[in-house]
């Protein structure tokens, strides 16, 4: 009995957990093309089908509008097959105005997953650097889930 009410316990939790997670759309979006499910985009030989990669027009930039609503959030963040392998990205990562995190990878690099503190914040910007990035299709920000 003791394991069954565990088990429930444990998978409300987990559902919970999963419903809790958003979805939220940039309302400016700059430099980066939106990944679709039809034309996904390879990172270290798997394929992502969400998320945006950069255009190679500009400096790339998402804005989000947190609404003070979020406590975090986390992505993958990587080079794509399309990438320099001698070439050194980063992806900055601002909240309210406020370098928080800075990703820097080579080319050649796996993907990583990032969790940047959002601290109920009310604008979160990601910022590539087309001086650094030059080319399109380089550089994939995936798997971006709201907390």
């Amino acid at each position: 009995m003791k394991k069954k009410t565990c088990l429930i316990f444990l998978m409300v939790f987990v559902l919970i957990s999963i419903l809790s997670a958003e979805s939220v759309n940039p309302y400016r979006v700059i430099a980066w093309d939106e990944i679709k499910a039809t034309d996904p985009v390879n990172m270290a030989g798997d394929a992502y089908t969400n998320g945006y990669v950069n255009n190679g027009m500009s400096d790339s930039t998402l804005l989000y509008n947190l609404r003070n609503q979020y406590r975090t959030m986390t992505c993958t963040v990587g080079p794509t097959e399309k990438a320099n392998i001698d070439r050194t990205y980063s992806v900055e990562f601002y909240v309210d105005n406020n370098l928080a995190k800075t990703v820097t990878f080579t080319g050649m690099d796996f993907p990583v997953e990032v969790e940047v503190d959002l601290n109920y914040a009310r604008q979160l910007r990601v910022f590539l650097d087309y001086s650094v990035s030059r080319m399109n299709d380089v550089v994939a920000i995936t798997d971006i889930d709201f907390r």
